[in-house]
């Protein structure tokens, strides 16, 4: 056993299976963020009034 106390009174750990329900995937979120674009552009573009 590799983590008792993550083990301990969770499910038998001698079943086929409950080794592997303990076993998580994390998974790194990623943010997508252009290349391109300006880091501070607060300004507000207003449509011309005709």
């Amino acid at each position: 056993m590799l983590n008792p106390a993550a083990n301990r009174g969770v499910i038998n750990v001698y079943s086929s299976i409950g080794q592997h329900l303990l076993q998580l995937t994390v998974a790194d979120t990623v943010f997508a963020v252009s290349a391109y674009s300006p880091q501070k552009d607060v300004t507000l573009k207003m449509p011309t009034s005709e």
